[in-house]
């Protein structure tokens, strides 16, 4: 069994991954094990449908639908009948897939299981396929760089697995509230909180974690255990530097006259952001999405990421904002090939010089509720009540839970209490805001406009013009 000694590795120059783990008592692991055993029954019926569909392709005799099996919140939102994008692939799978067994086997094993963690699950498999096609694609080009032709990932047909894992989603099926009092870590792999056991050494531990990496349940030849990885910085005087230089301009810049000043950014594919200011009088803005999709050149893609949010720090910066709250919920997500973890890596970094706090919250529900009518941390505190997902999914689909919709299409929000239409991402984004601070935006009935007439960006340059009228206009800053 692992102990709990630690483990590290380098993610970069200045940062390392620490890991160590909390072993599972027999009794507990036993429930845990069948639990793993339903996640890896679902990779293994997936792995069987995407290879079925692949060969018929390569055959001609079907069409090839391997991009929207493997897209995460496609398939989530077809098995547990969410209604939020992709209606017509979904309608495509639903119709196309109704009467294959396999499909049906899916269905059924999805329902024992949290749907935050299938993401992960369904990731792995397009991990999986991906580099196979790669490979191939090499292989053709040259042989000899190869021992034999690479083979096509294959479903696992083994009665349980050896050596299995299932990454948790840190937002949503991981527990910390009764660590300190309780000595436990609550887990969620299926409709309800499992709770581990741990000594007052590994409590002391994991309080002291500050960047939480990745949370992993364990299945290695008999033995269970709980791998817990978190980022540590290797330059502590830096680190230091940082933060009495971020005191030094608090204490320069920011007056007792001064407020804080927050801003909520929601990212997405669509609109790679939507930016809202807590203010009264900032037009809030639309990154649109479309030109990150259709970039072959993934570094191409990276660099005008970085580009587009120096951009919208500059935004921020201009109008004095001191605090954004956003999620962190897409960082392993590649959805129409945009690296989101790239993003959110660059907001970190232009965060850090304007001098501007991140603070990440969980965005379940910021694009169902209204930013106006809603009360979103009651609708979030609802959900952490133990219920099974059968019972979410119901009171999501109950009129008097939301007071609004997202249009069919994605990109409109209406609140049903003030009938009005607004830009559902920016709804998102004050969403987020009320998740980290409590504050209340009903003001916004009557300052509508922030909602519904964004700065809508398209290009780099479209935005540097802007903001070169922008500074034109504020010669103070």
């Amino acid at each position: 069994m692992k102990n709990d000694n630690d483990n590290e590795q380098y993610l970069t120059q200045n940062t390392k991954v620490k890991t160590f783990y909390i072993g599972i008592n027999f009794e507990l692991g036993k429930k845990i094990e069948q639990l793993l055993l339903n996640y890896y029954h679902f990779e293994n019926i997936l792995v069987n449908i995407i290879s079925k569909n692949y060969n018929l392709y390569k055959r001609g005799m079907d069409v090839n639908d391997y991009h929207i099996l493997t897209s995460p919140r496609l398939i989530i939102n077809i098995l547990y009948y969410y209604n939020y994008q992709y209606s017509e692939q979904q309608e495509y799978l639903r119709n196309k897939y109704k009467d294959n067994q396999l499909w049906q086997a899916l269905k059924e094993t999805a329902k024992k299981l949290n749907p935050y963690n299938l993401t992960y699950i369904i990731e792995r498999v397009r991990t999986a396929f991906d580099t196979y096609f790669t490979n191939l694609e090499l292989y053709e080009q040259n042989p000899n760089l190869f021992q034999e032709m690479p083979l096509s990932p294959i479903a696992r047909n083994f009665s349980k697995p050896t050596n299995y894992s299932i990454e948790l989603d840190k937002y949503a099926s991981l527990s910390f509230l009764r660590l300190e009092k309780d000595n436990l870590v609550g887990i969620n792999l299926s409709d309800q909180m499992v709770y581990i056991p741990v000594t007052k050494e590994q409590v002391k531990k994991l309080i002291e974690i500050e960047r939480l990496f990745s949370v992993k349940v364990v299945y290695d030849n008999e033995d269970l255990y709980l791998q817990i990885s978190y980022l540590k910085e290797l330059n502590g005087t830096k680190n230091e530097q940082i933060k009495h230089k971020v005191e030094n301009y608090k204490s320069k810049h920011i007056t007792k006259d001064e407020q804080v000043k927050y801003a909520g950014i929601d990212i997405g594919e669509r609109n790679l952001m939507a930016v809202f200011v807590d203010d009264e009088n900032t037009l809030s803005l639309l990154v649109d999405g479309e030109p990150f999709k259709h970039n072959e050149n993934m570094e191409s893609i990276i660099e005008q990421l970085q580009k587009m949010v120096r951009l919208v720090f500059e935004y921020l910066h201009l109008h004095k904002v001191t605090d954004i709250y956003t999620s962190k919920n897409l960082a392993n997500h590649n959805l129409a090939k945009i690296p989101f973890i790239k993003l959110i890596e660059a907001i970190e970094h232009e965060a850090q010089e304007y001098e501007i706090k991140v603070h990440y919250v969980d965005e379940s529900f910021t694009s169902k509720a209204s930013c106006i009518s809603d009360d979103i941390k009651s609708i979030i505190g609802n959900r952490l009540k133990p219920s099974s997902i059968k019972s979410i999914l119901e009171n999501l689909n109950l009129s008097r839970v939301f007071n609004g919709k997202r249009s069919s299409h994605g990109t409109m929000f209406f609140d049903t209490v003030i009938n009005e239409k607004f830009y559902a991402d920016l709804n998102a984004a004050v969403n987020h805001i009320k998740v980290g601070t409590d504050k209340n935006f009903e003001w916004l009935k009557d300052k509508l406009f922030k909602l519904q007439d964004p700065i809508k960006i398209t290009s780099e340059k479209e935005f540097r013009e802007i903001l070169m009228k922008l500074q034109d206009t504020k010669p103070d800053i």
